[in-house]
């Protein structure tokens, strides 16, 4: 007659173990959600600038808006024309401070400030009244929205090409730079109207 013995001690724990493996599978937490799943506000930002000039100066000026502009194309050309006014006011700003304290310099180098100056007022005033156009939506009132934007972009252009004969120094240099990157992201501003107006 077979006579039944207890496993080895080795054995118990393996097969404890075996017993116990589902059990512990179920206890496990589940993976949290995907941050780069269609869901991610920010994959819509990222994959509507390559359409723009200037990608990553579209990412890193719209991606804080992912959240208001929720993968809509209207949305975003609205939040990509905010961005250029208040890039343009910080720009007008800084240019009127310079003035004040540029204390009898160059004449040639101030009146290409004074001109610069004049241009970004006009540039605003023609971006927020496209910002307000195009918030109607309609096909007609965007064509009017990317009139206003490339006149905003020829101002920008004035101001630098006033620097054109202005010698080097360190104000032709800051007063160009800080135009140039406005005139960018007004650009990619432009660009992202354009792509919504295909789709009205």
């Amino acid at each position: 007659m077979t006579v039944f013995q207890w496993p080895s001690p080795f054995l118990s724990a393996v097969l404890s173990a075996f017993l116990l493996f589902p059990a512990l599978i179920g206890a496990a937490p589940a993976p949290g959600p995907s941050v780069t799943g269609n869901n991610d506000p920010t994959e819509f930002i990222r994959k509507s600038c390559p359409t723009t000039l200037y990608p990553e100066i579209c990412y890193t000026t719209l991606v804080g808006h992912a959240n208001s502009v929720h993968q809509n194309p209207g949305r975003l050309a609205v939040a990509a024309v905010s961005v250029s006014v208040k890039k343009a006011k910080h720009a007008a700003v800084y240019f009127s401070s310079l003035s004040r304290n540029s204390g009898g310099g160059d004449a040639s180098a101030d009146a290409a400030l004074h001109d610069c100056i004049s241009m970004f007022s006009d540039a605003i005033d023609l971006m927020s009244g496209s910002k307000a156009e195009l918030q109607v939506g309609k096909q007609g009132q965007i064509s009017n929205v990317e009139t206003l934007m490339s006149a905003a972009l020829t101002n920008m252009e004035t101001c630098m090409n006033g620097f054109e004969e202005v010698p080097s120094g360190p104000l032709k240099s800051d007063v160009s730079n800080r135009a140039a990157y406005v005139k960018k992201v007004t650009g990619n501003a432009l660009s992202l109207v354009t792509g919504f107006a295909t789709k009205v």
